[in-house]
């Protein structure tokens, strides 16, 4: 039995690149990126979300909440930009390192993508599903982070692609709203989706 750590708990509220939200009911941990200055997934990204996953590692699916620790279930990678999951890897970063020479830069990114992708497809080594939540273009290197989650939820029809060509579509049909509409339609059955899988 895990014991509650509060130090853990503020280490959760205190991430800069990703917001992580549990919902102790259904044993669901919420991931939403926030990247910054990018939609892409740079270094700090990766090494926060490597770092819940040790977190859940080491506790055995635990988490710290509210003074107590909760079992985690179900993992969820979410997007908090608007109509953008991710743009894929940091091509700043790929372009600073080819121009510098710096091979052992880029191997490190690799590996660090590589120990990430590793820890969704795994479940962090716990009985936990992963769930990626696609409310938006996942372009480029993406499509990998999203197939590393063995289920991939599109609550709208979204582009899983490379080309960077912008294409707007809606289930419910053309909307004279446009995209806000759908957004806040698509946030909502997203997230009722996924707590229909967690009750099952």
């Amino acid at each position: 039995m895990n014991t509650y750590n509060l130090a853990n708990e503020v280490q959760l509220r205190n991430y800069n690149q990703i917001a992580i939200d549990v919902d102790a009911e259904y044993g669901i941990v919420w991931v939403n990126l926030t990247p910054m200055p990018r939609p892409c997934f740079n270094p700090a990204v990766v090494q926060e979300l490597r770092s819940l996953q040790i977190m859940l590692e080491v506790n055995s699916g635990r988490l710290p909440y509210k003074g107590e620790m909760v079992q985690i279930n179900y993992l969820v990678l979410d997007s908090e930009m608007p109509g953008i999951f991710s743009m894929g890897g940091d091509l700043d970063l790929f372009r600073r390192c080819i121009i510098n020479k710096n091979k052992k830069g880029l191997l490190v990114y690799a590996k660090s993508c590589i120990d990430t992708i590793h820890g969704f497809i795994t479940g962090c080594r716990q009985p936990i599903t992963t769930i990626a939540l696609v409310r938006g273009d996942a372009l480029g290197g993406d499509r990998g982070g999203r197939a590393a989650a063995p289920r991939a939820v599109r609550p709208v029809s979204r582009l899983l692609r490379r080309p960077p060509r912008r294409r707007w579509r809606c289930r419910r049909g053309t909307c004279r709203f446009g995209r806000g509409c759908r957004r806040s339609w698509a946030n909502r059955r997203g997230r009722d989706l996924v707590r229909s899988i967690a009750a099952r």
